[in-house]
């Protein structure tokens, strides 16, 4: 349930605010009621309310003292001020700290203390389904890059027991190449879940990275983007930019080249890829059942993939 802290010098006040609601019904619980500034803070310390009613005039410690106060903590209570008419030169410093709502006390009624408390609970309901599709978030982005954290702790094991300075170096060039992926495809799909449009120079700009830290590993990377929009989806970009890791990651083994082209043909967009290296492509076309896939050579294979705004088998999200 929500807590709910009452704050005033006048206990006959804290009564009829107490009496004034059925509070149990709304899912809200009294944590307690406090005569001044001080033991309110330490209530609000104890329990953390999300709610507070507050007097502005107390003994001790006021309530815009404590509203102040509060300000430091990570997740500050929603403050409800009760003033009185020659109080109003105080509110419009309280505006400063966002002080949800001032009720007057002459004017009080059950309509208009109700009218702040379902103001304050749906302020906490938006703050919980946020806090909600955060974790929700946070635990899609860990499902779909186990893999490449699994190869990262991999490589860092090896580190740890590699003598041969090659080696060591290549090691360092694949933490980087996986560790700089992980970052920007973070980025890339909370952009996409928020149905944002990228500009085209974003997802260069990220192929551009990549390849440069290609070098540590020996692998040749070039890359050809000419989409003829201004914009993309951010969920296409992120699908682009997810197939070149792919790529990238069939070459860190053995080493190796690729050509990796992104182009647009009667408005669908197509990846192209040119690859040769000793590498196991089965992988990918377990990932992309649709991926077309050509043998050209004993170690060259052409690739073909078509991406969709509406989504379907390439869909990583």
């Amino acid at each position: 349930m929500v807590q709910l802290l009452i704050v005033d010098d006048e206990p006959l006040v804290q009564i009829g605010i107490r009496s004034m609601l059925n509070w149990e019904s709304m899912g809200i619980e009294i944590a307690g009621t406090a005569t001044n500034g001080r033991q309110a803070y330490d209530i609000i310390l104890e329990k953390h309310p999300e709610i507070v009613i507050t007097d502005i005039k107390m003994p001790i410690m006021d309530g815009m003292q404590l509203i102040e106060k509060c300000q430091s903590q990570e997740h500050p209570p929603l403050f409800i001020l009760l003033t009185s008419y020659e109080e109003f030169a105080l509110v419009k410093q309280a505006i400063s700290y966002q002080v949800l709502d001032y009720l007057v006390k002459l004017e009080l009624t059950e309509d208009v203390l109700n009218a702040a408390i379902q103001k304050a609970l749906g302020i906490l309901e938006k703050e919980r389904k946020q806090a909600e599709e955060k974790n929700r978030l946070y635990d899609l982005m860990q499902k779909q890059t186990a893999e490449q954290f699994q190869q990262i702790a991999g490589y860092v094991d090896q580190l740890e027991q590699c003598t041969d300075r090659r080696e060591y170096h290549r090691l360092l060039g694949k933490i980087l190449i996986v560790g700089s992926y992980l970052k920007r495809r973070k980025n890339l799909t909370l952009s996409a879940l928020e149905g944002k449009k990228l500009k085209e120079e974003e997802l260069i700009q990220s192929l551009r990275e990549s390849c440069s830290n290609l070098v540590f590993c020996e692998i040749q990377g070039q890359y050809y983007i000419e989409t003829g929009k201004e914009t993309l989806p951010a969920q296409l970009v992120l699908r682009a930019y997810d197939f070149f890791e792919q790529i990238v990651e069939l070459l860190l083994k053995q080493g190796g080249s690729f050509f990796y082209r992104l182009t647009e043909l009667n408005g669908v967009l197509r990846i192209s890829v040119n690859l040769e290296g000793d590498c196991q492509t089965e992988s990918l076309q377990e990932k992309y059942p649709l991926l077309h896939m050509e043998q050209e050579e004993e170690k060259e294979w052409f690739l073909a993939l078509q991406l969709s705004e509406k989504g379907g088998d390439d869909e990583i999200l």
